[in-house]
Parts: C-alpha cells; structure tokens; sequence
C-alpha cells in the first residue's frame, strides 16, 4: 500500500500598514493554497510570529507609525 504524504500550507504573513494591499495579498496567495495572515503593524506581526510560526513574511518597510 503506498501511502500518500501529508499535505502542507505555507504559512505566509503579510505585514503592511494599508488594509488593501493585505487583504488583496491574501486573495492572491489563497489561492495558491497557501494559509495567508496579516498585521496592520509589527507589533501586531510580533506577537502572531510569537504566538505561531510563518514559513515566509512579506513586509512593507516604510510603515506609519
């Protein structure tokens, strides 16, 4: 019997301060099959990182503050 090996999601984190660009972000890379999140902040980013690991993040440099 061959056994199948267990699917994986990329676990991806967009960290942008303008809502759009995340959730546009999100549309494209879902359907890629990718589990997308976002933070509107880095300390926001900070914590999800803490809380869960990401394979990838994706961050706008020149945040407001």
């Amino acid at each position: 019997m061959i056994k199948k090996m267990p699917s994986y999601k990329s676990r991806i984190l967009i960290v942008d301060d303008e809502l759009a660009i995340c959730q546009n972000c999100v549309k494209i890379l879902s359907k890629m099959d990718c589990d997308v999140r976002y933070a509107l902040n880095g300390y926001d980013a900070l914590k999800m990182m803490e809380a869960d690991p990401f394979d990838v993040v994706i961050t706008d440099l020149k945040m407001s503050i």
